[in-house]
């Protein structure tokens, strides 16, 4: 079979390896589509290494979805055949984290497609527990995408949503497009969009966003209860915290790699609050991304209206370069389909 590996900044290469045989408690999944995320491009574009792996190593793609074709001896719920999607993070299982069911903070976590091999291949081995099996209303193009939601959906739990308030949502990506449609879900009452390219702006007005607002005209906007800050860079965590009212939150679910600098008196005296949003896991005992999974089921959540490219394996490289490029391309989410 084909699988990609990553020799580091922009050097992507193709590769044929054997096809896979799962132990006994994984599947091997027929990878369907795999999805670029923001994550992705920061090691792709990035001048030096983001993680602790030696170069070479195996295939990225933490997002994908596709068909099971073996499974191990130990699993007896799956069968080729099945389709299902991937939630990509691995928990030791036996740290008080796992233990408490927030595995996201697990000291000994690992990824698909970062420390495994993951979705950017023909094949990939899946642990059958986070293999969750698709109902035939959700398409692999959209259950690739599922983590994007399931980030929503914690930042959602992490920094709950008042009924009727008002939500500014800062970043119009993948991730800035799913916050603005889990906040609706939740009950916002006005929610707007803030962006800097305007594909993304039109698909948050499109996905039932209140009002989209061009990044350079921000300083127009009024304070919000929640403000979600889903992009990075310089500045971001400061920028976001300039949009919050009194009492209002403000959810970090972008990253950023440099100190960020807030007014504590202003923070202090409005009584603001900030809350970090890392990943997902579960909540009250239930799986952040079997909920995803049910909102885009139900229609809660739009998905493919986000996928702006399509790619064979065969144009990895040149899919990382749709999805890096967004002011040549106007991607929003670029996907690979083996």
């Amino acid at each position: 079979m084909i699988a990609s590996t990553f020799h580091g900044p922009r050097d992507i290469r193709l590769i044929e390896v054997a096809e896979l045989s799962p132990a006994a408690t994984d599947v091997v999944v027929r990878v369907r589509a795999a999805g670029i995320c923001g994550s992705d491009l920061h090691e792709y574009r990035a001048g030096r290494q983001l993680y602790a792996f030696e170069y070479p190593r195996p295939a990225q793609g933490h997002e994908f979805a596709g068909e099971v074709i073996a499974v191990g001896s130990s699993v007896t719920d799956l069968v080729p055949g099945d389709r299902v999607a991937v939630q990509p993070m691995i928990g030791c299982g036996d740290c008080e984290a796992c233990r408490s069911g927030r595995f996201s903070l697990c000291p000994f976590l690992e990824h698909l497609g970062v420390a495994r091999p993951g979705g950017f291949a023909e094949q990939a081995h899946v642990p059958r527990a986070n293999a969750f099996w698709l109902p035939d209303g959700v398409s692999f193009d959209e259950a690739a995408l599922l983590d994007c939601v399931a980030v929503a959906v914690h930042a959602v739990h992490r920094v709950p949503i008042p009924a009727g308030a008002s939500v500014i949502v800062l970043g119009a990506g993948a991730i800035g497009l799913a916050v603005a449609q889990v906040a609706r879900a939740a009950g916002a009452g006005h929610v707007t969009v803030v962006g800097r390219h305007q594909r993304s702006l039109e698909l948050a007005g499109a996905l039932g966003a209140d009002r989209v607002v061009d990044d350079a005209e921000r300083d127009a906007l009024s304070e919000a209860e929640i403000v979600f800050q889903t992009g990075g860079g310089d500045g971001a965590i400061a920028q976001a915290a300039s949009l919050l009212a009194r009492g209002g939150t403000l959810g970090v679910v972008g990253e950023s790699f440099s100190p960020a600098v807030i007014d504590p008196v202003r923070a202090m005296e409005w009584e603001q609050a900030i809350v970090f949003c890392w990943s997902y896991d579960t909540w009250a005992g239930r799986s952040e991304f079997g909920r995803a999974l049910d909102l885009v089921a139900s229609g809660r959540v739009q998905l493919a209206p986000t996928i702006t490219h399509r790619r064979p394996l065969a144009e990895l490289a040149e899919a990382y370069e749709d999805a890096a490029d967004k002011a040549r391309t106007n991607s929003v989410k670029v996907l690979v389909v083996p």
